[in-house]
């Protein structure tokens, strides 16, 4: 089975669940940006949520698949279409050999997830499928490639074809629950205490690397020596600028680490528009 990509998208990836344990070896953790909707879409087709799927942000690509097939999409909301019939989210369906699957804009949040019933077959890297610039051949899926999709035992009976009900109130919510960071404490109180006060906006520049705030913070801290960073570590810039580390960022950094989204959030502030505003709350670890 397999599919060629008859349009590219914005930026669409192969994503798993990523690479967590090479950190100390300088390779960033890649994954999916929302393990929730990828985990869902893997289990509407029978498969383990941690299965390699196509990750979708913001325009989707238009697909033609060779064989029948199992596939299913999750997204908060989305304009999906089987040749020019509309397609429901959230649910396994079937698509016939020669039909034309196009994943245009995501209304609500800025990630999709498409998975099959078959695994994927792309490059193997450090225990994961995850497109990386840094470590894959390819950092998107390429205009008139064909990828290859192993075969399935079979497809699901009609009458067994499943479907989820998306929890919308988790991603509205505005929260992102945060520990403090290394350097935290070298702010003045006032700074600390302004963290937690304001609501912080978001920038146009979300990537995969990194997440931009708007708003600064007039502060005098020194730069660093370079130190690990993870996904969710909030940096603080000279320019007094925030920007939240994503699943594709670098594994050290010289910037101060003043607060850490829990891992738990990540998936939340990845939905998060340009222009959608949070607000940091403070938790202590357990």
């Amino acid at each position: 089975m397999s599919f060629t990509v008859i349009r590219q998208g914005l930026f669409d990836t192969i994503q798993d669940a990523g690479r967590p344990l090479q950190a100390s070896k300088g390779i960033p953790v890649s994954g999916a940006m929302d393990e929730y909707l990828s985990g869902m879409a893997n289990l509407l087709v029978g498969k383990a949520e941690n299965a390699a799927l196509v990750e979708i942000f913001k325009l989707g690509p238009k697909l033609k698949f060779n064989q029948d097939i199992l596939v299913a999409i999750t997204a908060l909301d989305a304009d999906v279409y089987l040749d020019s019939s509309a397609v429901s989210l959230n649910e396994a369906f079937e698509v016939k050999a020669g039909q034309e699957l196009d994943i245009q804009k995501i209304n609500k949040g800025n990630f999709a997830y498409l998975t099959f019933s078959g695994d994927i077959q792309t490059a193997f890297i450090a225990g994961s499928r995850s497109f990386h610039p840094s470590l894959t051949q390819n950092s998107r899926l390429s205009k008139n490639e064909t990828y290859q999709i192993q075969s399935a035992d079979h497809l699901f009976g009609s009458e067994n074809f499943a479907q989820v009900k998306v929890n919308t109130e988790y991603y509205e919510d505005d929260k992102i629950h945060v520990f403090t960071g290394a350097e935290f404490d070298q702010l003045s109180q006032i700074h600390q205490q302004d963290l937690f006060n304001r609501s912080w906006k978001l920038a146009d520049n979300l990537t995969r690397m990194a997440f931009q705030v708007e708003s600064s913070i007039d502060h005098q801290l020194e730069e660093i020596l370079t130190a690990p960073v993870f996904p969710g570590t909030v940096q603080l810039n000279h320019a007094g600028e925030l920007t939240i580390l994503m699943k594709d960022a670098q594994t050290t950094g010289g910037y101060p680490r003043i607060l850490q989204v829990v891992e738990d959030d990540l998936k939340k502030l990845a939905q998060k528009q340009s222009g959608e505003v949070i607000q940091f709350q403070h938790i202590q670890p357990d």
